[in-house]
């Protein structure tokens, strides 16, 4: 975090990068599988999807919240929005798991994690040109605006923008349904 703030403070891009790509991969390297490896030794294992399940929605929900907290600051709402659903997503999927399998490592629920990505995915790039297509290039930069009702030339109502929210949602359900397995079967 030293180098985060003295490249920010010094504007160089260098230390933010060194910050970034090295600095947090070798954080992540480090704590990331302990986190896990923590579980077992604490808990039953009936409760071993649960906690994977709390950890993976801590963990996200901890990265995610300082995205949210740093585009608020940095005022693009929509980012902030897009992220808060995001998150939002990924701890109702994390949280899903442990009902879903029962209290016992399912490896299942990955491949059915892994389709709705997949599907989502795919929806949400058609939803996003389509997006991009009625706007004819302008950008939205407050999530009102974003949300608010929008007409095509025709008077036609555009539910374009719910579409992309809710693949959002679904991409976060389904990713938590997706990691949270293979960090219990870990």
């Amino acid at each position: 975090m030293l180098f985060a703030c003295a490249g920010f403070f010094l504007h160089n891009i260098w230390l933010l990068a060194t910050a970034l790509l090295l600095m947090t991969g070798m954080h992540s390297t480090l704590f990331g599988p302990v986190k896990y490896a923590y579980l077992p030794q604490h808990l039953n294992e009936h409760e071993i999807v649960g906690g994977n399940g709390m950890v993976e929605m801590g963990s996200i929900v901890a990265i995610l919240l300082g995205q949210v907290v740093g585009a608020w600051l940095a005022m693009q709402n929509t980012h902030a929005a897009l992220t808060s659903i995001t998150v939002l997503g990924i701890g109702i999927g994390s949280l899903m798991c442990e009902k879903l399998s029962k209290g016992k490592v399912e490896l299942g629920l990955v491949l059915f994690g892994a389709s709705g990505l997949t599907l989502f995915s795919l929806d949400l790039y058609y939803a996003s040109a389509s997006i991009y297509e009625s706007l004819n290039n302008k950008a939205i930069f407050d999530y009102t605006a974003f949300i608010a009702k929008q007409y095509d030339a025709q008077g036609h109502l555009i539910l374009s923008h719910w579409r992309l929210l809710l693949d959002i949602a679904f991409i976060g359900i389904f990713g938590g349904l997706y990691i949270v397995p293979l960090y219990a079967f870990i």
